[in-house]
């Protein structure tokens, strides 16, 4: 074909010839490929010809750029410049006037607008096979042909019975590519039939002939086309919202019917929906023209003995996505990603734009949501539509639930607004009683979130209408106990007390209150206990939040059983509190059961809670590995949610920035902790003093890279800013001074690191008592330092102290005894004693010891260290061997110089 040639498609829009278009002063002759303007001929170009050709023809509707380059180019391999530039041609030809009516429509094509007179000219519809209206339809001379309603890969006409003048569609075919889309919709209609019944909502297939030419289907007549039949007399615009609604939800009811068994569409759009018109019924919804569909699982066909006629291998992997119409093909199948229920809904999605707005020719622009006015519809249609198939809704039913449910879903936003209404109120009253310290406001905004997460707890646990009632009256009860009983009561007001109440003194004044008020209902009491918890836990105040949701459990088992999503939700958050305790066995148990009771449950909140006790089982532990995938899980579980919690999405991505930080991925730490120091979500105004922990930590992967200096700036101005906000002996804060010492360590100022980790110590033990593990930790940080210092005796008093506390408490393998051993070893290592290091250092594992310290090649510092203790305990050969063999892999590590130095000097004062 030659670059001027235009290929005509037998009954397509570039070979419909039946029409004379006329709009303003043009008019264009489809049947002589005339046009005139003014009354004057024009003279183009072929292709602008045809590209005008298919716009009149589609007039008030966008024509794609691939619909233009496909009919009107063909198979040529060209640039998509060509479509541009022959519209620019024909606008000139058009004149200014009439030009400006093609109108391009960004990042998807053309739109012919304004009116257009179409004049039949008396020629029919191309066609391949020679058939004609008054024909007997061959094979069956009962039935005569009466008019072609479409052509493409097959012929589509209506035929009628001599007799009984009853209505029946034949779609015929003559070629062997055509033949197996004939093939592959008769087993899609069977298997429909077979597996879901006689459905209203289907084209009931009634016979075919795939033996001889011209192969036919032979199928019910199901009425018009969606489009058509909007537009003919109004009927779309006659119809109310509500109206409109239920027509879709009919059409979604069929295509979610076909997903369960597996059937995808594929080429979902308004003239594949018959509508069946009766004048004082509504119009009846059927499913048409499966030529196109993909089935999921082939083998279903097995069970009802039907031939995979059309779906071979072949043809099922290449039954290809261009046979969907590109304004309603979901974006990943233009990159050739394969079909899935998700680029169904996508094409669903813009029918039910469509439908809300009254046209069904109006495409889903970027600036779509301006035209609806529901936000509940826009949130629907927008969830269906996404571009990202991952972030739209999981299935055709979750979208129709949401559209039945939709006025339930009104009255909880407008409860949701309410409560809003009277947490602002509360907070109002909390900014009155003039809490002295501003750290406090964090408890106080998880008691507030509570107050909205309360009813959602409850009723999406809840299927029953009845019970969905049940349970917003109880949220109603639970949020006037938590905003008019606590934060907005007398309690909270400044002439109620003398002196003004701190916020733990609030929450323990209601857990107080808790039990009492509530007598009898153990599903109120669970779902306050587990908000107070929450408050409790955002405090720091452990074992108040642990008691409280071991009530919330309990309670929750009484109320809706062991198996109920609130019972086990309830676990896994008290499962998560127990590992914050190091209280690992217990924790582990509790999250096995919560795990056992979670099965088969599809709950997206219970998975995230899963996800939630898992990373912090692990990360207690120093189990990093686990502990980084349980963090990544949960923070894809959070995207997929939609929850945009500024709170709960920083401490997933500080999670896993620590995880990085202790698997000695410190460049890749620095780019996460940098990109949430720039994330909006993130700053001070949305979670307080945390963002003070973001430059922390960030201080934390510079300071391992070797930048010392600049480290110290961040640290010091992070940490300044968190014990302004939290007061001094908060956990995250002396956590912060701890890190505050290592990086005075870093930069050689060892004599104020052992004050500041003197300070550390001595707040830790006043915090948690002396022989927790977070107090264990620091008393180790201080010996490292003493030794650092020279004070080599203190030093080993006080590793040896914390070492054989660790050990006896939480065991020979936790993260944190092989650390603090690692580190006894050293003080040996410069002692009278090295002998004493060796069998420390056998029992210390090297990724733990990575795990706890976040070092530079810490498996390689272990074996240097082994091989100084046994050339200085006299087994110089073995000794000298090791050492040398370690030090040049900490060299590939990239262990700092000054290590590596210093074992080098170790070795060369030892050489015989």
């Amino acid at each position: 074909m030659s670059s001027d040639e235009v290929p005509t498609v037998g009954c397509g829009p570039l070979g419909d010839g039946r029409y004379v278009f006329r709009f303003g002063s043009a008019e264009f002759d489809a049947a002589r490929n005339e046009l005139r303007v003014g009354g004057c001929p024009v003279k183009l170009e072929p292709r602008p010809r045809a590209v005008l050709a298919l716009l009149l023809r589609h007039a008030g509707e966008v024509v794609t750029k691939a619909e233009l380059l496909d009919q009107v180019w063909g198979q040529l391999e060209i640039s998509e410049q060509v479509v541009p530039n022959a519209v620019a041609k024909l606008r000139r030809a058009l004149g200014a006037s009439e030009g400006a009516r093609i109108v391009t429509v960004a990042r998807f094509g053309y739109r012919f607008d304004g009116p257009v007179e179409r004049i039949a000219t008396g020629r029919r519809m191309g066609t391949r096979l020679a058939l004609s209206a008054g024909q007997a339809v061959p094979g069956h001379p009962s039935w005569r042909l009466e008019r072609q309603l479409g052509a493409g890969a097959s012929e589509v006409w209506l035929a009628r019975h001599g007799r009984t003048s009853e209505p029946r569609v034949f779609k015929f075919c003559s070629d062997g590519e055509q033949l197996s889309v004939l093939k592959r919709e008769v087993t899609i209609l069977r298997l429909l039939e077979q597996s879901l019944g006689q459905r209203e909502d289907f084209v009931r297939l009634l016979g075919w002939n795939l033996a001889d030419e011209p192969f036919f289907l032979e199928l019910e007549y199901g009425g018009q086309d969606l489009l058509a039949w909007a537009e003919h007399g109004e009927h779309l615009r006659e119809l109310t919202l509500e109206d409109r609604l239920d027509l879709f939800l009919r059409i979604a009811d069929a295509v979610a019917a076909a997903h369960e068994i597996g059937v995808l569409h594929k080429d979902l759009k308004p003239r594949n929906v018959l509508i069946g018109h009766r004048p004082g019924a509504r119009p009846s919804v059927k499913i048409a023209d499966f030529g196109s569909s993909h089935l999921l699982d082939p083998q279903r066909l097995e069970a009802f003995d039907i031939t995979r006629m059309g779906m071979t291998v072949a043809s099922a992997g290449s039954d290809s996505n261009e046979m969907g119409t590109p304004l309603y093909l979901a974006p990943e199948l233009f990159s050739h990603a394969p079909p899935t229920v998700r680029s169904d809904l996508y094409a669903l999605g813009v029918m039910l734009y469509q439908l809300v707005v009254g046209s069904l020719r109006r495409p889903l622009a970027t600036d779509w949501k301006r035209d609806v006015d529901d936000p509940l519809l826009r949130e629907d249609i927008a969830a269906s539509t996404a571009g990202q198939p991952e972030r739209r809704l999981g299935s055709v039913v979750e979208l129709t639930e949401r559209l039945r449910a939709r006025q339930r879903r009104a009255e909880e936003r407008l409860e949701r607004d309410r409560q809003q209404q009277r947490a602002a109120a509360a907070e109002r009253a909390l900014e009155r009683a003039r809490i002295r310290r501003p750290w406090l406001v964090t408890a106080a905004a998880a008691l507030l979130a509570g107050t909205a997460a309360s009813l959602m707890l409850l009723v999406n646990a809840r299927q029953s209408e009845q019970a969905a009632v049940q349970e917003r009256a109880r949220a109603a009860a639970i949020n006037r106990f938590l905003i008019d009983d606590i934060l907005a009561s007398g309690m909270l007001r400044d002439q109620a007390y003398e002196k003004d109440l701190t916020m733990r003194e609030v929450l323990q004044r209601a857990a107080q209150q808790l039990e009492k008020r509530f007598v009898g209902e153990p599903a109120t009491e669970s779902s306050i206990a587990l908000t107070l918890a929450g408050a409790f836990l955002a405090l720091g105040q452990y074992e108040a939040a642990e008691t409280l949701y071991r009530r919330a459990v309990d309670c929750a088992v009484v109320a809706f059983g062991p198996h109920d999503p609130q019972t086990v939700r309830a676990q896994y958050r008290l499962s998560q509190v127990l590992s914050n305790q190091a209280h690992y066995q217990e924790a582990g148990e509790v999250l096995k059961r919560a795990d056992t009771s979670a099965a088969g449950l599809s709950d997206l909140h219970v998975a995230i809670d899963a996800a939630d006790a898992r990373s912090t089982y692990h990360f207690q532990q120093l189990q990093i590995e686990p502990a980084l995938a349980a963090f990544q899980r949960l923070e894809t579980l959070l995207r997929e949610s939609g929850n945009d919690d500024a709170w709960r999405a920083f401490n997933v991505a500080n999670g896993i920035a620590q995880c990085l930080l202790r698997l000695g991925r410190h460049a890749d730490a620095e780019a996460r902790l940098t990109a949430m120091l720039a994330d909006p979500r993130f700053d001070s105004a949305s979670i307080g003093s945390r963002a003070g922990l973001i430059k922390v930590n960030l201080g934390r992967a510079i300071r391992a890279q070797g930048r010392s200096a600049e480290a110290l700036d961040l640290i010091q101005v992070g940490y300044r800013e968190m014990e302004q906000a939290r007061g001094p002996d908060d956990y995250l804060v002396i956590t912060a001074l701890g890190v505050l010492g290592q990086a005075y360590n870093e930069i050689g100022d060892a004599s104020r690191a052992l004050e500041v980790y003197e300070d550390v110590y001595q707040r830790m033990a006043r915090r948690f008592g002396a022989d927790n593990e977070r107090t264990l930790a620091q008393l180790g940080n201080l010996g490292i330092t003493q030794h650092q210092l020279g004070r080599v005796a203190a030093a080993i008093d006080s590793l040896s102290r914390a070492e054989s506390s660790l050990s006896a408490r939480y065991g020979d393998a936790n993260a944190m005894t092989q650390t603090i051993r690692y580190f006894l070893a050293l003080a040996y290592g410069d002692s009278d004693t090295p002998q004493r290091g060796l069998p420390l250092v056998d029992t210390i594992d090297p990724a733990a010891l990575q795990a706890a310290t976040a070092g530079v090649g810490m498996g390689a510092k272990l074996d240097a260290l082994r091989g100084k203790l046994l050339l200085l305990s006299g087994r110089e050969r073995d000794g000298r061997t090791m050492l040398q063999e370690a030090i040049h892999a900490m060299e590939q590590a990239g262990v700092d110089a000054d290590t590596i130095a210093e074992y080098r000097a170790l070795l060369d004062r030892n050489a015989h």
